[in-house]
Formats: C-alpha cells, sequence, structure tokens
C-alpha cells in the first residue's frame, strides 16, 4: 500500500501561474448559481405582468450555473486530485476557482447594486 502524502498548502502559487479561463469559468458559473433568486425577483419587480413567469426563472438561471460546475470544474477538480500530481497544479486549480467565485460575488455585487440604484431613482 501506498502510504498517504500530506499536501503542503504553505505554498502560494504565483499570479502568472493561475489560469484565467479557469477564473472567468468560475466566476460565470458562480455569478448564476449566487444570483438566480435575485435575478429573477428582480426581473419580477422591474415587469409586473409576468410575475410568476418571472419567479419561475430561478431554475433556469441557477441550472445554467450548476450545469457549467457539473460539466467543467467539478470534472477537473476531481481528475487534478486522482491524478495525484504535484501539489502546485493541485493548488493552482483551486486557487483559480476561488478567485473566480469570490470575483462572481464582486461583479454581482455591482451589477445588482446599479440595477437597484437606477431602479430607484
Amino acid at each position: 500500500k501506498e502510504k498517504f502524502k500530506g499536501v503542503n498548502i504553505a505554498c502560494y502559487p504565483k499570479t502568472s501561474s493561475l489560469h484565467l479561463k479557469k477564473i472567468a469559468v468560475s466566476c460565470a458559473a458562480n455569478f448564476f448559481i449566487s444570483t438566480g433568486f435575485l435575478a429573477a425577483f428582480s426581473l419580477a419587480i422591474i415587469i409586473p405582468d409576468y410575475k410568476m413567469t418571472m419567479s419561475q426563472l430561478t431554475t433556469a438561471i441557477t441550472g445554467i450555473g450548476a450545469l457549467i460546475l457539473t460539466v467543467y470544474i467539478d470534472p477537473m477538480i476531481s481528475r487534478s486530485i486522482d491524478v495525484r500530481s504535484e501539489n502546485s497544479v493541485w493548488l493552482e486549480n483551486v486557487y483559480s476557482i476561488l478567485i473566480g467565485k469570490i470575483l462572481s460575488y464582486f461583479i454581482a455585487a455591482i451589477v445588482f447594486l446599479n440595477l437597484y440604484l437606477c431602479y430607484l431613482t
């Protein structure tokens, strides 16, 4: 049997080693997942004649993010863990996804803050 090797998380990847494609895909997936309810109910407020239709869009908006997450991000992470590649490759993937997730929350906050400020004034 192989001995378990611990993961050295003390090594931080360089900014140049992070993958922009993985950051962008993670950002898009988490943007759709985190803003599904807010986007659908915001549309229901803006278009009151179709309240029920717009509120049902929650599933579709969240589903887009879940589909991206399931098709691209989850297999990539599980592959990098299963291959037992170097710690730096695994950590670069994790950090890329983490940065994409944080970036998606900032973008969502800016988009909806602008939407509500423009809609209220």
